[in-house]
């Protein structure tokens, strides 16, 4: 029995081809796939409402705060001892370069903003800088989830 030769070039061609995969496969198997960068305003997007600081106040065990009513909280407490600060909690941080704002204690405030018991100094990504009217600075860091 004769093979033509023909016929055994058509069975040549997909076995150097097949050899030809396998080994590129062994020399390219460190490659790893392309993951593309996440845009940084996805992360600000992600930031928005999910803000708070890692500590609680022991009272708001059940309470629930809108932070968006018009609602001012009292600012007796402002009048105590200068060793006695007023406990202030910020809800949410809205990073935007000159038009930064925070809420805290329900209230939407920018940097230079005063009340009656501080001013806000900064505002970063997950802090924010308040100045008593004593004088004490104090960072309020919140957590992000």
């Amino acid at each position: 029995m004769k093979i033509d030769a023909g016929v055994l070039a058509l069975f040549a061609s997909p076995l150097i081809a097949l050899l030809t995969c396998i080994i590129m496969l062994l020399f390219l198997s460190g490659h790893t796939p392309y993951v593309p960068d996440r845009p940084e305003f996805l992360t600000y997007i992600d930031r928005l409402g999910f803000s708070s600081q890692e500590s609680t106040p022991p009272d708001a065990a059940g309470s629930i705060k809108n932070v968006f009513s018009a609602y001012s909280p009292d600012e007796e407490d402002v009048s105590q001892g200068p060793d006695t600060l007023p406990p202030v909690f910020v809800s949410m941080i809205v990073e935007n370069g000159t038009k930064s704002f925070c809420v805290i204690d329900g209230r939407k405030i920018q940097v230079g903003d005063e009340t009656g018991a501080f001013t806000l100094k900064a505002i970063e990504k997950d802090a924010v800088t308040i100045r008593y009217t004593n004088g004490v600075e104090e960072t309020i860091h919140v957590k992000v989830y």
